[in-house]
């Protein structure tokens, strides 16, 4: 019966870790560290596109906010760093063993308003989405975009990939939730990310 007590424990143990709780230091590369947004980028939002939104993610626009997922395939484990020196501080850098490359998807459904290429500096590569409500998240760094300016999406469509674009100091998504054109705290399927520092996510973002 002891034994079977056990099991029963290491399994509710190895279920919780699956809900975004994962200690740091299992999956990610060593600390990295980017620019952050420009300028001009630091706080404006492009408002000229009309947003839509598709139509089994409209309750949620109603109910205050989207249902933001990881920007990743359901069941990929990524590390999530967060620091007080960020540009924002709001971001979340995402990292693991031999990322680049990897699908970037979108967090919610809406409309692309942004597909940008700053070069060396900055973000690099990247792309803004509207969601309505005044929220809208960005990826930046990405080595490529498969998305254009006016493109509707849905929540977990591809939108990119896993790049060092920009003034990054290696491959890794620089990830933003925006509200009225300031960076927010992230929040990933109902629970908010881990401030400040690292903590390892799973993605829900099943479509």
């Amino acid at each position: 019966m002891k034994r079977f007590y056990v099991m029963i424990a290491l399994s509710l143990a190895a279920c919780a870790m699956d809900e975004d709780t994962d200690p740091a230091g299992t999956i990610g590369d060593e600390e990295w560290w980017d620019e952050g947004p420009s300028e001009e980028n630091a706080t404006s939002d492009v408002d000229d596109v009309p947003v839509v939104i598709p139509e089994d993610e409209l309750d949620e626009i109603f109910a205050g906010r989207p249902n933001f997922q990881l920007p990743f395939p359901c069941g990929q484990v990524w590390a999530g760093q967060t620091r007080a020196t960020h540009s924002p501080e709001r971001a979340v850098d995402f990292n693991r063993t031999n990322d680049i490359g990897d699908a970037v998807l979108a967090a919610a459904g809406g409309t692309v308003t942004r597909v940008a290429n700053e070069g060396n500096a900055s973000y690099g590569r990247w792309i803004e989405i509207a969601h309505g409500n005044g929220f809208r998240t960005r990826y930046a760094h990405l080595s490529g975009q498969a998305v254009r300016v006016g493109q509707h999406v849905r929540r977990g469509q591809r939108i990119g990939a896993v790049g060092s674009t920009g003034n990054s100091s290696g491959p890794h998504l620089h990830y933003e939730q925006r509200r009225n054109g300031v960076a927010v705290s992230a929040v990933f399927n109902g629970n908010p990310a881990f401030y400040f520092g690292t903590r390892n996510y799973r993605s829900r973002n099943c479509r």
